[in-house]
């Protein structure tokens, strides 16, 4: 089951382009079964960037548990800024430049 990456809602930028560096800097570390995901449409900066780099937008999600058990955070922690069933998932990692607000996991996790 693929492990879905992503950033904050509303993403901006660094959501939107961690999501797709954590993804292939796992894939290149042997995970292969990761894809980057958005929890909104980019911002017209972001598609800006994307663009010049000629580089396709992830895909946009509302919710992770239909899809995989197992999800990477990045740019966020705060569980209000994620998927909605973001309790129903299991999070193996997280990115974050962020102070640590209202976290928990049930599971060891790497930082």
């Amino acid at each position: 089951m693929t492990t879905l990456i992503f950033g904050h809602q509303n993403p901006d930028t660094d959501a939107i382009t961690s999501a797709m560096s954590w993804a292939e800097f796992q894939k290149q570390a042997g995970n292969t079964d990761v894809e980057a995901v958005a929890l909104g449409e980019p911002n017209d900066e972001t598609k800006f960037v994307l663009d010049h780099f000629k580089v396709q937008a992830p895909r946009v999600i509302k919710t992770a548990a239909n899809e995989t058990d197992h999800v990477m955070l990045v740019d966020h922690n705060e569980f209000q800024q994620s998927v909605s069933d973001i309790e129903d998932v299991t999070i193996d990692s997280v990115v974050d430049h962020h102070r640590i607000a209202n976290f928990h996991t049930a599971a060891p996790l790497f930082t």
